[in-house]
């Protein structure tokens, strides 16, 4: 599946997001557990500005074990989503939690709690 993602993350970046969003479709047709494709799926949603369609690919990936480094991809974009389609409160929500949970910045860290 690496090598579908690869494929599909060169396709969006050369601004071919719908052939991306095809070969991410398809390919989690044949791998519904796997994270990373229901993260990326999510990212080629909100590339063509499909970001209400974007919202169940990045709920399901956070679901799932992302890695570190896609997780904050997925809850940065789905904030920005949420944001996107007004929803605003639950944006914030979303971001600030990832902050607490996961800086390493002391001044931050002090505020986690109230966070």
């Amino acid at each position: 599946m690496d090598h579908m993602i690869e494929k599909a993350s060169q396709l969006r970046h050369t601004g071919q997001a719908k052939e991306a969003r095809k070969l991410l479709l398809e390919a989690l047709e044949q791998e519904p557990k796997d994270a990373e494709l229901w993260y990326q799926t999510a990212w080629t949603h909100d590339s063509l500005g499909l970001e209400r369609e974007a919202v169940p690919f990045y709920e399901k990936s956070l679901g799932m074990a992302l890695s570190a480094e896609s997780r904050r991809g997925a809850i940065l974009g789905l904030s920005s989503t949420y944001r996107v389609l007004g929803e605003y409160g639950k944006a914030m929500e979303e971001l600030l939690m990832e902050l607490a949970e996961t800086t390493a910045d002391i001044s931050i860290q002090e505020y986690s709690r109230a966070i």
